[in-house]
């Protein structure tokens, strides 16, 4: 769907970045002085990647408008506006559980409304199975 493969591996390697900070969530290790740490990072921790997946999708979307696969949306220029002017033109598998998503990570942004990270696990998965439908990752 991306014809520029460098781009394609720029936001590939984004991606990973997400996936790294979803996975290893919890390490357990002896400091040198024999004390045993254990480390979970917070709820909140979440949704860092959460922002991040957003981005990437943002990223995608923004380069299809580019090259002319998605017509460019009318008004100001957002993830909302380049969704909406993706549908009936690249196919979604779940654009209601995405754009639900992105409404909480505007709330997020915008707000500092936290999601707890079972909520920001679901939106994350949204969005990468439209990266892996569309052949992004």
């Amino acid at each position: 769907m991306i014809s520029n493969p460098t781009i394609i591996l720029s936001l590939r390697q984004q991606w990973a970045v997400v996936t790294r900070f979803c996975s290893n969530s919890h390490s357990q290790y002896m400091s040198s002085c024999g004390s045993f740490i254990n480390e979970t990072p917070p709820e909140s921790f979440f949704n860092l990647p959460l922002l991040l997946a957003y981005g990437v999708l943002d990223q995608v979307l923004e380069e299809l408008v580019e090259q002319g696969t998605v017509p460019k949306p009318s008004g100001k220029p957002s993830l909302g506006t380049r969704m909406i002017a993706s549908c009936g033109v690249i196919p979604w598998k779940d654009y209601d559980c995405v754009d639900n998503g992105r409404g909480e990570r505007n709330d997020l942004a915008h707000e500092g409304k936290l999601l707890d990270r079972e909520a920001c696990f679901r939106f994350i998965s949204a969005v990468e199975n439209e990266l892996k439908a569309w052949h992004i990752l």
